[in-house]
């Protein structure tokens, strides 16, 4: 009678393989008749054969963490209806079934997990993608949180020294009144040639007029020094255009990873539906075998 291998993963996941005259090799490798990504597995880990007198052996052909046969370790056994197999995360059973022309193919089955394996991959590298994003996004925040701050320290002091530049222009137009008020009187008095205080006025003007040209000195040194303030400040504001610029594009990409999340997840709800049809298909087919059974005894 045909023999199948029923499969059952760790996630719960069911396949069936029929046994036939081709050996079914399992492990990590891709040329297995049988692939599994559990690292507990070795790259060739176990055959099922076909003996000349029609029964089925297991042989372990060198792994790493061996294969139990109900529960013993085994190197090669003849195998009985029934008997459990595991190796690495794997519990496989030896079953004896007829042949079922219409019953659904394992392909069907892996297919569906095959899609659903990348499905989940592809959600594991948006979800990635999109920490490493905010990761980026929040260095970028950091550094046009920093530009705003020395642009405001800038800001401050050109304000500071706008307000020296004002008290310094009031001081000079008060010297500049009082200068004029000293020139008249000086006139005045040398017009007159009588006045003994002619030469101590002429001293006034001269230390107003000095004292004139230093606040006109420091007045150019603050308004250079604004200037340079100012040309320096362009950068920062170009710095921080440029970093808002990068964050609205990076929440443009958070926006796009998020709506491309959604089609993988209902992919992923789809492919479990398409799993759980498979397996009802499956149960059906396997009744309508066990009635096809009975059918010809009675």
């Amino acid at each position: 009678m045909p023999a199948s291998l029923v499969i059952a993963t760790e996630e719960g996941l069911t396949l069936e393989l029929r046994l036939g005259s081709q050996p079914v090799s399992v492990g990590r490798a891709k040329d297995n008749t049988l692939r599994s990504d559990d690292r507990r597995m070795s790259r060739h880990h176990v055959v099922f054969r076909q003996r000349e007198d029609s029964a089925y052996e297991v042989a372990d052909v060198g792994s790493s963490y061996g294969t139990l046969l109900n529960g013993r370790l085994v190197k090669q056994e003849t195998l009985k209806p029934q008997d459990w197999i595991r190796c690495g995360g794997l519990q496989i059973q030896l079953v004896e079934r007829p042949a079922l022309p219409d019953a659904p193919e394992v392909s069907l089955l892996t297919e569906a997990t095959q899609g659903l394996k990348e499905s989940r991959a592809q959600i594991k590298r948006l979800i990635e993608e999109q920490a490493l994003l905010r990761r980026e996004v929040g260095i970028a925040q950091e550094a046009e949180d920093r530009a705003k701050r020395l642009r405001d320290e800038a800001q401050d002091e050109i304000e500071r020294l706008h307000d020296v530049i004002a008290a310094l222009s009031h001081d000079k137009e008060s010297l500049t009144t009082k200068l004029d008020e000293l020139g008249k009187e000086l006139r005045d008095r040398l017009s007159n040639k009588t006045d003994p205080r002619s030469e101590e006025l002429a001293q006034k003007l001269a230390e107003a007029n000095k004292q004139l040209d230093k606040h006109k000195a420091r007045i150019a040194e603050l308004e250079q020094k604004d200037a340079t303030r100012v040309s320096a400040e362009a950068p920062l504001r170009k710095e921080v255009e440029r970093l808002t610029d990068i964050l609205k594009k990076r929440d443009q990409r958070e926006l796009e990873l998020q709506a491309a999340l959604k089609p993988a997840l209902i992919r992923i709800a789809e492919l479990t539906r398409e799993l759980e049809a498979t397996r009802l298909e499956l149960a059906h087919a396997h009744a309508d075998l066990d009635d096809l059974q009975r059918g010809p005894r009675r």
